[in-house]
């Protein structure tokens, strides 16, 4: 197992550089697509009310 230090605020930085690699495991890029969803949806809502307010 890997040890880590908390730095501040709850960041947490790998000791060794190949821990960090293993970004799939912590669900990233679930939460990358769920934000660029959530972007889309508020770059549609904002065209449709400036073309039809």
């Amino acid at each position: 197992m890997a040890r880590v230090v908390i730095v501040r605020h709850g960041t947490v930085l790998a000791r060794r550089p190949l821990d960090c690699i293993n970004a799939k495991a912590a669900g990233y890029p679930r939460i990358a697509a769920g934000s660029g969803v959530a972007s889309l949806m508020l770059v549609a809502v904002v065209v449709l009310m400036v073309w039809k307010p």
